[in-house]
């Protein structure tokens, strides 16, 4: 997967979201879209990264996406492992903050942006511990109105 830097979709910024989840060396799979479909397989591969758009923002020559970031990971019976499991996502979730913040992607998130990440442990349906911050990503995006198709111009 190639890393995108003039984002102007929704699907560039998950695809670079993607490559961000793929080439950390402690997350082992990536979905997008809501939470509650994604194990309704039963299939985990965790720990996994998960995002959700909840909306964007429209300014002068500026999309912001409004995103919901979740990284989860098993927990052993009987919860043995439990602070291993919550130490891991921190460092994952300061990691991807980390990187989400780099401006080589095209889009903005300023480094002094206060990032609150919290932490729930057996909130899911298959009792996962899950690390879940959200983030605003500012993306350059110049107004176009020539991008609807009119045959003629609807402005009188």
């Amino acid at each position: 997967m190639a890393t995108t830097t003039n984002i102007t979709t929704l699907n560039q910024l998950v695809a670079n979201l993607h490559d961000i989840a793929d080439k950390h060396q402690m997350i082992n799979g990536f979905m997008y879209g809501e939470t509650w479909e994604f194990y309704q397989s039963g299939v985990t591969n965790s720990p996994e990264m998960w995002v959700s758009c909840t909306g964007i923002t429209r300014e002068r020559a500026v999309t912001v996406y409004d995103l919901i970031i979740y990284l989860a990971d098993n927990v052993k019976r009987g919860e043995i492992n439990e602070l291993e499991v919550e130490s891991d996502l921190i460092q994952i979730a300061e990691d991807v903050i980390y990187q989400l913040q780099n401006n080589d992607y095209g889009w903005n998130i300023p480094q002094d942006t206060t990032i609150p990440v919290k932490i729930m442990t057996e909130r899911t349906p298959k009792n996962l511990t899950v690390a879940e911050f959200s983030v605003s990503i500012r993306t350059k995006k110049p107004a176009n109105i020539c991008a609807i198709p009119f045959t003629s111009n609807p402005i009188t």
